[in-house]
Order: structure tokens, then C-alpha cells, then sequence
């Protein structure tokens, strides 16, 4: 029996490495096909699924997928993956691409700073977009925030030259560290964005009551 996955076939033998949610391990990806969703761990044949789809776009932290489903459709030529580290978002978001039938995005379940590594050739991508990542307030939970330098370097490898981060926050600490993390890793700068991009569930509750929202844009020479 043949496995559909965007317009290409998976043999018996790769399905029999996915498996199904009821399996599902801790880091994984979890692509929309035409039948169903199909979900792998980090496996040399989950890097075969991705580099089959072929992605343009990242979001780093897609959640619930609002922006992502809304930019998908905004942009049916434009395949996109979308990282969430949390497993009921990324199951959730997987089954409603699948009843959707959307062709263009792809959910990969783990930690975006090991999903970048273990999944992207370097100068892959073209766009990047994190928006409203969470600010771990937490003294104990500080080493997980994506504003290093470190982080900022590894999406230096993957993005094209000219490549595109779009990055959004309401806290104003955290966006001046992402400014300068991601300065310091090569990027240059700019406040505000230079793309008309549909708004995130979080960025219309922000301005449902006014508050302010900090945006950068950081390009790859």
C-alpha cells in the first residue's frame, strides 16, 4: 500500500517507520498528507520526509497555528514547517492541517534549537518568523529562552542569503535581548517589519486592549 505526503508516495517500509499518535515519542515530524498525518521521530528517515517537502518558511514556535494556517493560505505556493516543542499543540495543529487539507505546511515536535540542526541544510530558507516566543520569567527557566547568540547562529546557517526573521513580543526586555543576540550573530537589524504578514491570535488580544508590541526584522547579508 502506497502513503501519500505532498503529491509523493512512502512505501510500506517507511510508514512502518512513522507510526501513529498513540506512539508518539519526543521529537518528531509530523507532516500533512492527503490521507492523514503521518508522524516520525528525528530518524534519518524523518530528515528524508523534510527534505522531500522541502520547505521555505519556518515558524519557530507555531502553537495553535493561527499565523501559520493563516499564512499558508495567504501563500499556497510557499511551503512552510512549523516547530512547537509542546506535544498536544503540535498533535492538535497536525490533525487540523490534515482535516483541512492543507499541502503546504509541516509540524516538526521538538525543540527548535535542536530542530534546526538535525533537520535544515544550511542557506535552505528564506523566511523565519518568531513571534511572541514565550519569555520564561522563571530565574530556573532562563536557559530556555531562544534569545542567545547561539540560537541566533543557527538560524544564521539555515537562512539564504538576504534571508528574513520576523520577530514580535509585548515584552520590551526580551525584544531589546533578541535585537541583540541576533546583531551580535551577523544579522542586521530593524525595527518594525517590511512584509504584510496575518496577525497571531496573541497580537490581536494585545491590541484588543492597547498594549504595545515590539516587532524586528533581521536579514542575512
Amino acid at each position: 500500500m502506497k502513503y501519500f505526503h505532498t503529491g509523493k508516495h512512502f512505501d510500506d517500509r517507511e510508514k512502518s517507520l512513522i507510526g501513529g499518535f498513540s506512539n508518539l515519542r519526543k521529537k518528531q515530524v509530523i507532516p500533512a498528507d492527503i490521507a492523514g498525518v503521518a508522524v516520525a521521530d528525528s530518524s534519518d528517515s524523518s530528515r528524508g520526509i523534510l527534505s522531500r517537502f522541502d520547505p521555505v518558511d519556518i515558524e519557530i514556535g507555531c502553537g495553535k497555528g493561527g499565523f501559520l494556517l493563516n499564512y499558508a493560505a495567504a501563500h499556497p505556493d510557499r511551503r512552510i514547517a512549523g516547530i512547537e516543542v509542546r506535544h498536544n499543540l503540535a498533535v492538535s495543529l497536525a490533525r487540523k492541517i490534515t482535516s483541512l487539507e492543507i499541502r503546504n505546511i509541516l509540524v516538526i515536535r521538538m525543540d527548535a534549537r535542536e530542530a534546526l540542526s538535525a533537520f535544515f541544510v544550511p542557506a535552505s530558507i528564506e523566511r523565519c518568523f518568531i513571534l511572541f516566543p514565550d519569555p520564561w520569567w522563571k530565574r530556573t527557566h532562563v536557559k530556555k529562552r531562544l534569545a542567545t547568540e547561539n540560537f541566533a547562529r543557527k538560524i544564521f546557517a539555515v537562512l539564504k542569503e538576504n534571508g528574513h526573521i520576523f520577530f514580535a513580543t509585548d515584552v520590551l526586555h526580551l525584544s531589546d535581548l533578541f535585537g541583540d543576540c541576533f546583531s551580535g550573530a551577523g544579522f542586521l537589524a530593524s525595527r518594525g517589519f517590511n512584509a504584510n504578514l496575518p496577525e497571531t491570535d496573541r497580537e490581536k488580544a494585545i491590541r484588543k486592549r492597547d498594549g504595545d508590541i515590539f516587532y524586528y526584522t533581521f536579514v542575512k547579508p
